[in-house]
């Protein structure tokens, strides 16, 4: 008997043998090959999922318990597990995974991790030690070796509040200047608070490239001001 969708909001119990077997007392499902396709309702929560052949899910799914798979894994939608689970085979996850305990990964060979998530970007500081305009001076950082990615936000914080003119810190990657890399430190904006800035064009880094800020504007305050870049990693 194959089993290709399972939706349910509230308990149940299947008699099922062969491909699927439920246990009727713990809920725990046993499945050789499991498909899980939201096709009408909201699919169901379950206790625990063992699966020694292939998960697929094409809808959102809940694992309140444990997830063992000794197959393959494929995502197209979301999954949560809130205990944690083993998976001797492959985890594609094109639709994301969550997992609330500890997760064997030994084998996987593709996860996708959200761009939000601290291990696909880091950031890299360039500090002006004077943001006095007139001084025009230039603040450099080198790119990490395997840093390459994009730029995805720059943020200056000067310990000044400017006077007389705004302070501007203009970006660029080597000699080429990276398109709404520019902050604006006007004389309304405290020391302390934080200016962004999120690039739209030329903001690819590789490691090696030199990322600088020029100094400019009618800012006559002195100060020092701390500029971080977020870098979203390229892919391997």
């Amino acid at each position: 008997m194959a089993v290709t969708s399972i939706n349910s909001t509230q308990a149940w119990r299947l008699p099922l043998t062969g491909e699927a077997e439920v246990d009727p007392y713990t809920g725990e499902v046993a499945l050789s090959v499991a498909n899980f396709a939201q096709s009408g309702g909201t699919p169901g929560e379950f206790t625990n999922i063992t699966a020694t052949g292939d998960l697929q899910v094409d809808g959102n799914a809940q694992v309140n318990g444990y997830l063992n798979v000794t197959g393959t894994i494929t995502l197209s939608d979301a999954l949560t597990c809130d205990v944690g689970g083993s998976f001797q085979g492959v985890l594609v996850a094109d639709g994301g995974f969550t997992a609330g305990g500890v997760v064997n990964l030994s084998n996987a060979s593709s996860l996708s991790i959200p761009q939000s998530s601290p291990l696909n970007t880091y950031p890299l500081q360039v500090f002006i030690n004077t943001i006095v305009s007139a001084t025009g001076r230039v603040g450099y950082a080198a790119v990490p070796l395997g840093g390459g990615g994009t730029i995805v936000s720059i943020t200056a914080v000067p310990d000044a509040q400017p006077t007389v003119g705004s302070a501007v810190f203009t970006g660029a990657i080597g000699a080429t200047p990276v398109t709404n890399g520019v902050i604006t430190v006007t004389t309304s904006d405290t020391a302390g608070a934080a200016k962004t800035v999120v690039p739209t064009a030329a903001n690819t880094v590789a490691g090696g490239n030199v990322v600088k800020f020029t100094t400019s504007g009618g800012n006559a305050a002195a100060g020092t001001a701390m500029i971080t870049l977020t870098i979203l990693r390229s892919a391997p």
